[in-house]
């Protein structure tokens, strides 16, 4: 009896624990006007996401005037003094530190929706992070 009344306590427990609800998480977004290099646009309200767990999303528009063009940028993370606090790092291209964010635009006559949900940065500076700056290039 005694096993079988620890068993139970140990299954209600456990119950508990799985079905008790996640923190919901922290966010800050960071927004552009229209920007250029080069040939290269991307539209205003370009918009990067950033959340307490030290995930980031961007989103935003891009076109070029020429054919086979790519947006590259990096993402700097600034406190509210402008002070440097890191980057922003996209694990989805092999680059030294992955902190470069490329996309191709093969075709001027298209504007292309740009998401990218594989950023990341270091989520023990969230609570720092003021604003955003970036290097561009096309």
């Amino acid at each position: 009896m005694r096993k079988l009344l620890t068993v139970a306590v140990l299954a209600v427990a456990m119950i508990i624990m799985t079905s008790a609800p996640a923190q919901a998480l922290s966010w800050r977004s960071f927004s552009w006007g229209t920007l250029t290099s080069g040939d290269c646009t991307m539209f205003s309200g370009a918009t990067f996401t950033l959340y307490s767990d030290g995930t980031a999303r961007f989103e935003g528009l891009v076109t070029s005037g020429d054919d086979h063009d790519a947006w590259q940028m990096w993402i700097h993370l600034k406190d509210a003094n402008g002070y440097d606090l890191g980057w922003i790092y996209d694990f989805q291209w092999v680059s030294p530190g992955h902190e470069q964010f490329v996309k191709n635009l093969p075709d001027n006559d298209l504007r292309y929706w740009w998401i990218d949900d594989t950023a990341a940065f270091d989520k023990n500076r969230f609570s720092a992070i003021h604003h955003l700056s970036m290097d561009k290039n096309c």
